[in-house]
């Protein structure tokens, strides 16, 4: 009981252990102030929005092309990601069933991202999932209607009523500053994770396997360069993928 009450607790446990550990070794430490904050939302459209510093000009807009199509890689892979883990926890929800519309969730980024791009444009906030976060609203709507009533409860407790709201309270953006490098680890961890289990899934005959794997390597240890490990893996996607000749060799 007591690791499932820790278990339903989502991303805290972490954020707590982390603060204990890193207080005690000195490698946290804190200046707390009190009072309410105003994002400097003012300030953030004055140096950022192209409506007020200007549009770039048409060389950087080819510069970037390379990373615009990494990015949408990466977005069909957040939403391959997000449909299948909503898929394995609709097998034990049957009573609340969710539509996924692939063609909608597109829009809706493609809206947002548009939106955004006008007013501040910052890429890595024009993602489609947080992982971490997903992974663990759906394990806890998985353990039935009375941990979770709706999958919409557990979206809203963290990106409508929690997060949006705390942004004004200056104590917890004093207390949640150093802590960010945890945030970002434990995201990255469950994202890895997530990303693994349901690659695997989803990979079927060896082929796909295997250039799951070396695209995955390539990827995590390109640098700069991560850019050639999703090219190569496309080209061995082509290349290897339904090739009846090496399945069958």
């Amino acid at each position: 009981k007591i690791l499932a009450l820790i278990g339903s607790l989502g991303l805290l446990p972490g954020f707590i252990v982390a603060a204990i550990v890193g207080y005690i070794t000195g490698e946290i430490s804190w200046t707390i102030e009190w009072g309410l904050a105003v994002p400097a939302v003012g300030d953030v459209y004055s140096q950022t929005s192209p409506l007020s510093i200007g549009f770039p000009p048409t060389e950087m807009y080819l510069e970037v092309l390379p990373l615009v199509i990494i990015g949408y890689l990466l977005l069909f892979g957040d939403f391959v990601t997000g449909i299948e883990v909503i898929k394995e926890g609709q097998e034990k929800r049957p009573d609340e069933i969710i539509d996924i519309d692939i063609n909608r969730s597109h829009n809706s980024v493609g809206i947002r991202n548009a939106i955004g791009a006008i007013v501040n444009p910052f890429f890595p906030t024009q993602g489609a999932l947080w992982t971490g976060v997903h992974v663990v609203v759906i394990e806890r709507w998985k353990q039935g209607k009375e941990a979770m009533g709706s999958l919409f409860d557990g979206i809203h407790s963290y990106y409508l009523m929690g997060i949006p709201f705390l942004f004004f309270v200056v104590p917890f953006i004093d207390v949640m500053e150093p802590l960010m490098i945890v945030a970002l680890g434990v995201t990255l961890i469950l994202t890895g994770l997530a990303c693994s289990y349901i690659a695997m899934s989803l990979a079927t005959k060896n082929s796909e396997k295997a250039v799951s794997l070396v695209t995955a390597v390539l990827i995590a240890f390109g640098g700069e360069y991560m850019w050639l490990g999703i090219l190569i893996g496309l080209i061995l996607s082509y290349a290897l993928v339904d090739n009846k000749d090496i399945e069958n060799g």
